[in-house]
């Protein structure tokens, strides 16, 4: 069983650090979308069972690749064993306002280290990456992809098992969204922890992730 982690919104894959350490019995795989330098790409063996966990916005892209195939991966050859969203969603812009997110892109276009800081401190990953490290436009482009991709049908199409960890303090996904957008799905809940839930409660997502991978 191989595990592979997509990352969020404004970040990378060096997210997942922590978690990956707890996960040493299991070959652990990630994507890195671009937002931040530092990340990496690890080629995978599409052949093997695998679990996706993603987190945040990486919930919705991989939703978008892996049914759609939307012209970045070969995702849909994955032998999908199962699906773990973290903080994820199918349609971000229905419990965020676009006046946000327009001015999120206007702040990415004047000042992104400021708009980082704004996101990461709200988040939970607080000083994520110093401001040399950003990539304004695929940040840039991650906001609209918020504002305009829904995912909620290609969702319902997965064939695998589906889990969702949330928090019930995560200020940038309110707890009444993840309950509508995955209300037919297995929630599991954290009571404290913020969005970025794989760094402040590494250790907890790691047990998530390995009991649903000795259930399949």
């Amino acid at each position: 069983m191989q595990l592979l982690f997509i990352h969020g919104w404004g970040m990378n894959s060096t997210i997942w650090k922590s978690t990956i350490v707890a996960l040493q019995s299991y070959e652990c795989k990630t994507i890195d979308l671009g937002f931040v330098e530092g990340g990496a790409n690890q080629p995978l063996d599409e052949s093997r069972p695998t679990i996706v966990i993603a987190h945040s916005l990486g919930t919705l892209w991989f939703l978008k690749n892996y049914q759609n195939g939307v012209g970045e991966s070969d995702l849909n050859k994955l032998n999908l064993k199962a699906f773990i969203s973290i903080g994820g969603f199918t349609n971000f812009s229905s419990f965020t306002p676009v006046a946000t997110l327009d001015k999120m892109k206007e702040g990415i276009r004047e000042n992104p280290a400021s708009q980082m800081a704004l996101f990461w401190r709200r988040a939970g990953c607080k000083n994520f990456a110093s401001r040399e490290n950003l990539n304004p436009e695929k940040l840039h482009e991650g906001l609209e992809r918020l504002s305009t991709w829904q995912a909620a049908e290609e969702a319902k199409a997965l064939k695998c098992p589906k889990f969702i960890l949330a928090s019930k303090a995560d200020k940038i996904v309110p707890a009444s969204a993840t309950v509508e957008q995955w209300q037919d799905e297995n929630i599991i809940w954290h009571e404290t922890a913020p969005h970025c839930l794989q760094l402040a409660e590494p250790e907890w997502v790691a047990e998530k992730i390995i009991k649903q991978a000795q259930a399949l």
